[in-house]
């Protein structure tokens, strides 16, 4: 059995790759240190977890995931064709995430264990060109955060 954050980035991936299937293919990976050549893609990570004790018993655990929707790579002349991309992938993606709260794919419910509380998606402010360590130019895209929440039992051993 996999662990709620595996479940989670995988839940992601699933839930990008059909967001956009109406204008592209693309790709989507659980982890963030990733690159291709083939257009567009998106990357998920880890960002951070906080942690409430709910009680002796049980832990409210909220992780931070960062999403990055990559369209090309800017290595050297910029014609706009990627931003005229992105005008049409994030309106879908955004969507997506915003109504479904849950995570939920067609066959399967919520993310075991995740709270009643909805994820919180946080739209990126821009398009925005990131440098990428060992990478010649830039990454072109767009990023988004969301925080999941879940309910997880600290059962002690005694």
């Amino acid at each position: 059995m996999s662990s709620y954050m595996t479940e989670t980035l995988e839940r992601i991936v699933a839930i990008q790759i059909d967001a956009v299937k109406s204008v592209c293919v693309a790709d989507s990976v659980p982890f963030g240190a990733y690159s291709q050549r083939n257009f567009p893609y998106f990357k998920n990570r880890w960002m951070g977890t906080q942690y409430e004790d709910q009680s002796m018993d049980f832990q409210m655990r909220t992780i931070t995931v960062g999403m990055r929707l990559v369209v090309g790579h800017f290595t050297s002349i910029y014609d706009g064709a990627w931003e005229r991309l992105l005008y049409e992938l994030v309106p879908l993606v955004e969507s997506a995430f915003s109504t479904n709260h849950w995570l939920q794919l067609a066959n399967e419910g919520a993310v075991r264990g995740m709270s009643a509380d909805p994820a919180s998606f946080q739209p990126s402010p821009c398009f925005l060109f990131y440098q990428v360590p060992k990478m010649q130019g830039f990454e072109v895209g767009i990023e988004w955060l969301m925080d999941i929440q879940f309910h997880i039992s600290n059962q002690r051993k005694y």
